[in-house]
């Protein structure tokens, strides 16, 4: 009985950034903002460790990886690390049609039609103007990314044959919702060339 009381909520581990320790991770149960002691899955193996939630939006979890410290590297080798900070002339894009919803939107909704850390390019209905703010909600075809709140300023609108693309660089962006762009871009542009299995003494 005080076993169960006691037992390390089990969540898996979906990317780890070594520059900051930021982490996204699934949980089988619901989790409170905090600093607490898991039992995560990584690649296979199974890691205890003090992890910190700090937000959960559209299924995911984001937070900080605490301790053990040896096994920083092992996480850095086998977990994804999805690029957030890129220069944004590089930035991966995806040309993959999302719904796009706002308040601000002709007909309160828009679709993509290219999708960066950078910012959008969507097709909506009605015009926009050159330097307006919007709020956004993206919602993405993925179970484990429902959708994301996103700040844009709109840099450019032009007419096009059935409606209007607009351009719209993002602003304020929150390093749990940069992570998770992130890796949704990761997960849909790139092919997994294979598994890597290399097994650490830090794992159990």
């Amino acid at each position: 009985m005080l076993r169960s009381l006691f037992s390390r909520p089990k969540v898996e581990f979906v990317t780890f950034n070594p520059a900051d320790r930021s982490i996204l991770f699934h949980s089988e149960k619901p989790l409170e903002r905090g600093q607490m002691k898991v039992s995560a899955q990584v690649a296979g193996n199974t890691l205890k460790c003090d992890i910190s939630l700090e937000s959960t939006e559209g299924g995911l979890h984001f937070g900080y990886f605490l301790s053990p410290e040896d096994a920083l590297e092992p996480l850095s080798v086998l977990l994804p690390q999805p690029k957030i900070e890129e220069d944004k002339r590089a930035h991966q894009r995806s040309p993959r049609v999302l719904r796009v919803c706002s308040a601000h939107l002709p007909h309160f909704q828009a679709y993509t039609e290219d999708l960066s850390l950078g910012g959008m390019k969507l097709r909506a209905q009605g015009e926009l103007k050159a330097g307006e703010f919007l709020e956004c909600q993206v919602e993405f075809d993925d179970a484990l990314v429902a959708r994301i709140q996103v700040e844009c300023t709109v840099k450019w609108c032009r007419k096009a044959e059935d409606g209007w693309d607009v351009g719209l660089e993002f602003c304020r962006l929150t390093p749990d919702t940069k992570s998770r762009l992130a890796w949704f871009l990761k997960a849909i542009t790139e092919v997994e060339h294979g598994v890597l299995t290399t097994a650490y003494a830090v794992f159990d």
